[in-house]
């Protein structure tokens, strides 16, 4: 008897467990309600995928999807200043837990970009943009990357006045 009841046991949690949605389910979900300007519920369910899925291969996209919504958009109850830290953490947890992805360079650049360009930290900014040259020299943003470096701080006009000369 015992035996039967184990077997009728590991047949109800397989069951159960089929009922339940894939990390690609909840992530066609998360990206309608993104395109429904629906991003306070987008954002729970990529959150979701990332805590419930971390080695799914829609964890990577769930990330980058996040911090693009943090850099773009203003969301309730952050700043922008929080905001475009969100998206850093984000954009960088993209690059440090899946660096093989399709996304992880241009999280990296991103990031840089943020900290560079929209939070003015030169030093990370800085130090990212190196990290970015580092490790996808062949990537076709490398040469931005490099342009940024070669530019860094410095205003529109102190720029055009460098390339005239």
């Amino acid at each position: 008897m015992n035996k039967k009841l184990y077997i009728a046991f590991i047949l109800a949690a397989f069951i159960i467990s089929g009922c339940g949605k894939k990390a690609e389910e909840h992530y066609a979900e998360a990206s309608k309600l993104s395109k429904e300007e629906k991003y306070e519920e987008a954002i729970k369910i990529y959150e979701m995928i990332l805590k419930d899925y971390p080695k799914d291969k829609y964890a990577s996209v769930s990330a980058y999807d996040l911090a693009v919504i943090y850099q773009s958009l203003d969301i309730k109850n952050l700043t922008r200043e929080q905001r475009l830290n969100k998206a850093i953490e984000y954009f960088t947890m993209v690059f440090e837990k899946f660096p093989e992805s399709a996304e992880a360079p241009k999280s990296l650049f991103t990031a840089g970009f943020i900290y560079a360009n929209e939070l003015n930290d030169y030093d990370n900014g800085t130090k990212l943009y190196k990290l970015f040259i580092e490790k996808f020299p062949t990537n076709e943003l490398a040469a931005s990357a490099q342009i940024e470096l070669d530019n860094m701080g410095q205003s529109p006009e102190e720029i055009l006045k460098k390339n005239i000369r």
